[in-house]
């Protein structure tokens, strides 16, 4: 549907679908969430995302030969 403010724009809302399947994704993730922030407390978790990234840059470099 159109937007009230601005007719220029459209305004998109989720069927209850949607809305159902996004909720049961939100459950699942909120698990896994715990999970990580249990195992990587404080900025441990910043120190393993770094190392995922640097991971990954090596991987596609690999790749690249």
């Amino acid at each position: 549907m159109r937007a009230a403010g601005d007719k220029r724009t459209w305004t998109l809302a989720p069927t209850r679908a949607g809305r159902r399947a996004f909720d049961a994704m939100g459950a699942a993730f909120a698990g896994i969430n715990a999970l990580i922030d249990e195992a990587f407390p404080g900025t441990d978790i910043d120190r393993a995302a770094k190392g995922l990234r640097r991971l990954i840059g090596l991987l596609e470099a690999e790749g690249e030969e």
